[in-house]
């Protein structure tokens, strides 16, 4: 089951937290200040999923994602410039880069490049502020509370977004599909589940996980190919 997280329709009590999303002079002028690229008055929720090896980032309701890029983050080494920050899968070719992956098999665990990540989503692919926008973030199974804690306090805190919601990935796949019940089995860069999901809800006691992913499985074809005789000359591109 794929997840088209963004077809599906954002509750009533979170677009109403949006406050119909007021464009007035002082919220321009701030924004202006604040990032001048950012110019988009295009409205509605946001879906985020920061996955393992790529975080889609779009708007609620639409069939696909307006953003997709590597969940990577170049840093320059050396120096302390965060305008040198370089995001997406070029940086696996750029030299001189210190590379963080702020998720590794679902779960956050670098939340400066988290938050870089994010802030070059929201300012230089969407070009939307923040603000404007109410958030809907995707969630694994099973992952902790600490982490849901975490991305709201980003988002409010370091975004000031108005309102954001955490749903289950395998609940918002099944949405997607006009279900509220179904199996979910979804094979991500870093990790695998199984999840039954029923009315809306996941079953907990029935979620089987594996550890492994389209990332180790490309890895595993490399090492193959590799000892057959192929040479990969650029392996930062796989």
């Amino acid at each position: 089951m794929s997840k088209g997280y963004w077809k599906c329709k954002v509750s009533k009590s979170l677009s109403l937290a949006m406050g119909q999303e007021r464009h007035t002079h002082s919220e321009m002028k701030a924004e202006s200040r604040f990032n001048p690229n950012c110019c988009t008055r295009r409205t509605g929720a946001l879906v985020i999923d920061m996955g393992s090896g790529v975080c889609k980032v779009g708007y609620a309701g639409q069939p696909r994602p307006d953003s997709v890029l590597g969940s990577i983050v170049g840093y320059p080494r050396g120096r302390s410039k965060r305008n040198s920050i370089t995001v997406g899968r070029t940086v696996s070719t750029e030299p001189d880069l210190k590379l963080i992956r702020p998720t590794r098999q679902g779960i956050i665990v670098d939340w400066t490049a988290a938050e870089d990540l994010l802030r070059h989503v929201f300012y230089e692919d969407l070009k939307v502020s923040p603000e404007e926008h109410a958030v809907l973030i995707s969630d694994p199974p099973l992952s902790p509370t600490t982490n849901r804690e975490k991305i709201a306090e980003l988002l409010f805190e370091r975004f000031n977004v108005p309102a954001m919601h955490v749903s289950h990935q395998s609940v918002l796949a099944v949405y997607s599909y006009g279900k509220t019940s179904g199996l979910v089995v979804d094979s991500g860069d870093g990790v695998t589940h199984s999840v039954p999901v029923h009315e809306g809800y996941n079953m907990p006691d029935a979620i089987s996980r594996i550890d492994l992913g389209g990332h180790d499985l490309t890895t595993y074809l490399i090492k193959l190919l590799s000892e057959a005789g192929n040479a990969f000359h650029e392996k930062g591109r796989y």
